[in-house]
């Protein structure tokens, strides 16, 4: 369970949330090139000849390479749901801290100087 399910508190590290998004982008970089090159340059079938060892070397690499493009299909779907739901935490986080500032400010600015009619008496 987590803390805030246990009533307990969350703490969220800004900084590290964007971190990890940079990460994620250069990382979908990556997943997006292996991708381009399974389908572009490595997507024609082996030319290895027609005897059946052959035949069995070719149906084995398309095997094979269906596969590689399917697990790099799936990688690049995971890392942008990631960045996706980062996006979402960085951006509900932010909105959050800004509306504690403003209310904070605007209650300083509601109440003024609080001290202000104590310094006459000697209280403060």
């Amino acid at each position: 369970m987590s803390p805030a399910a246990r009533g307990g508190n969350t703490t969220v590290d800004v900084d590290s949330l964007q971190e990890f998004q940079d990460q994620l982008t250069q990382r979908l970089s990556e997943a997006d090139h292996v991708i381009n090159v399974l389908s572009n340059r490595l997507s024609a079938p082996l030319a290895v000849g027609t005897f059946h060892h052959a035949a069995t070397i070719s149906a084995n690499y398309a095997t094979r390479h269906a596969q590689h493009l399917a697990n790099a299909r799936r990688l690049r779907t995971a890392i942008v749901a990631a960045q996706t739901a980062t996006a979402e935490i960085l951006r509900n986080y932010t909105t959050t801290e800004e509306l504690n500032r403003v209310s904070a400010d605007e209650i300083a600015s509601t109440v003024g100087d609080l001290a202000a009619p104590l310094r006459g008496t000697g209280n403060v």
